[in-house]
């Protein structure tokens, strides 16, 4: 899946060059998560679930710190008002465009991680699944003394 997190440009940048691309952050995703990771996130298993939350609390202790918890909450807005699957691809160019915005790589691999769920989520139970992801991040992230500068 190709998406243009990774373009550089002008705006509040000045033309920086972003160091982020998706290749790392892909490989990143499979050192957290294994290669079966989106199963795992919207469809865990009973008895896979320890596992999943133990790999969950130590992606988010390595990987979301930078993130401010205005960001989280911000990108959460987004995800909580869906209660149809179908509206979820919705989010996608919010998701880019906040990805875009953001001054860390956290932040991007995270939004990347959320793009390559949301267009897996085609029932309710995934986007139940998809929410509680994110509503752990969230959590977890609190639990680690995340960066509250806003």
């Amino acid at each position: 899946m190709q998406s243009n997190f990774s373009r550089s440009g002008g705006g509040r940048s000045g033309g920086y060059q972003k160091s982020w691309n998706e290749k790392t952050a892909h490989e990143e995703i499979l050192i957290a998560f294994g290669e079966n990771f989106e199963n795992m996130i919207l469809s865990p298993k009973p008895h896979g679930y320890n596992d999943y939350v133990n790999r969950l609390k130590e992606y988010v202790e390595k990987h979301v710190k930078g993130i401010t918890s205005s960001q989280l909450r911000n990108v959460y807005a987004l995800i909580r008002e869906k209660t149809n699957p179908d509206s979820l691809p919705h989010i996608r160019p919010r998701l880019a465009y906040v990805a875009g915005r953001a001054n860390n790589d956290e932040l991007r691999t995270l939004i990347y991680l959320l793009d390559l769920l949301a267009v897996r989520v085609d029932d309710k139970a995934k986007l139940k699944n998809f929410k509680s992801f994110f509503e752990s991040v969230i959590a977890y992230h609190k639990y680690f003394g995340g960066n509250d500068n806003a």
